[in-house]
C-alpha cells in the first residue's frame, strides 16, 4: 500500500470510546477514535496501524468527522 492510500491516523486528543457490533448476537467490541476532518496535529503513537477498511468520514452532530475503528484485543 502506498502512503497516499493509507488512512489518516488519529491525532493526539482524538475522542476515543468503545462500542459493540450491531450485526449479530455475539457483540464483538471495537475501539473507535473520532475527530474533526480538518483536525491537524501529530498522530497518536498509541494507536495501532489502520487499513482503509477501518476508516470512514461520517457526520457527527452535523459536522464531517473522521472515524477510525479497530477490534478490541482480548
Amino acid at each position: 500500500m502506498s502512503d497516499s492510500a493509507a488512512p489518516p491516523r488519529p491525532p493526539l486528543g482524538a475522542e476515543q470510546f468503545t462500542t459493540a457490533c450491531d450485526y449479530c448476537v455475539v457483540g464483538c467490541s471495537y475501539r473507535v477514535w473520532r475527530w474533526p476532518v480538518d483536525a491537524r496535529g501529530a498522530p497518536d503513537p498509541g494507536v495501532p496501524f489502520a487499513n482503509p477498511a477501518q476508516h470512514n468520514v461520517v457526520r457527527w452532530q452535523a459536522e464531517p468527522t473522521t472515524c477510525w475503528c479497530c477490534p478490541m484485543r482480548r
